[in-house]
């Protein structure tokens, strides 16, 4: 307690001495607003733009092929539309609270196909899941930052499932 209490207090002092502050979402500026009484930062997302503005909106069939290909060879539908998961396979991520639903009233009789793209260390459990539910569940590897972009445009619905758990996600 004694050093958490120090280190608030160096921490309240470096920000009111700060000549400007920025932070990544709305939330964490009103926190540092209430918590140390300072000037507003100015909110800096930490995150890629979609697009260039001066460039149309991206289009890709390399998602859908890959996730047509991976389905077929699974007995199921290659043109169910896609939700896609990307990035981190790791706990904390709405992965958990997705592959129940998948199986649950209100989406199992509904054709789609999760696509996972990424890595982590809930991979195991995903090829499990894509093992389990031939054609509905597909895993696929990672792929460029520069590349992303183009795959998202594949899918149909994408899923952010990260619940607010911390200031930084809310």
């Amino acid at each position: 307690a004694p050093l958490k209490s120090y280190l608030y207090g160096r921490e309240r002092a470096w920000m009111a001495d700060a000549a400007a502050l920025t932070t990544v979402t709305e939330p964490m500026a009103d926190a540092i607003v209430r918590r140390f009484g300072v000037s507003r930062p100015t909110v800096v997302m930490n995150c890629r733009p979609r697009w260039r503005a001066d460039e149309p909106s991206p289009t890709s069939g390399r998602l859908r092929a890959a996730v047509a290909a991976a389905v077929a060879a699974a007995g199921g539908t290659p043109d169910a539309p896609i939700i896609l998961y990307q990035g981190a396979f790791r706990e904390d991520q709405g992965i958990e609270e997705l592959l129940p639903a998948l199986a649950g009233p209100d989406l199992r009789d509904i054709p789609l196909v999760a696509v996972f793209l990424g890595f982590g260390r809930m991979e195991a459990r995903l090829h499990e899941a894509a093992a389990a539910t031939p054609g509905r569940v597909v895993v696929l590897p990672p792929v460029s930052s520069d590349e992303l972009l183009e795959w998202t445009a594949g899918a149909d619905l994408s899923f952010v499932g990260a619940p607010p758990k911390t200031i930084n996600l809310g």
